[in-house]
């Protein structure tokens, strides 16, 4: 394309003195080339990967699930991780708690099912 060479070309020529000008501009107040400036040579902060020793959860379990959760939301409090990550650890547990939960009334079906054969006839 035309115009990408051209603009490669004076930022190749001219590409330093464009920047000192920004980045003179953004120290004066202006928000639009500090805006510029950020977005593009800072990058751009992406999702990083929760401690391990961040969050003291227990043993994954339909009885500690109340626990887990209580532990997430201890090390949001203290600032161990954000809230952003303890919503996903939140939301985790609760996927956990839902395949629990699945898991419970599929036994209780089959046992319902299994009962069923073995009971008495009727009249």
């Amino acid at each position: 394309n035309k115009t990408t060479l051209a603009l490669r070309a004076i930022m190749q020529d001219q590409g330093q003195a464009i920047i000192e000008t920004l980045i003179g501009q953004a120290l004066a107040g202006d928000v639009a080339a500090g805006r510029a400036i950020l977005e593009r040579l800072v990058p751009v902060v992406r999702e990083t990967p929760v401690d391990a020793g961040a969050v003291a959860l227990p043993e994954l379990s339909a009885a500690n699930l109340p626990a887990a959760v209580a532990a997430v939301v201890q090390a949001v409090a203290s600032g161990s991780i954000t809230p952003g990550q303890g919503e996903k650890l939140v939301a985790m547990l609760q996927g956990f708690a839902k395949a629990v939960e699945l898991q419970e009334i599929e036994q209780r079906i089959a046992a319902l099912e299994g009962g069923a054969g073995g009971g008495r006839e009727s009249d």
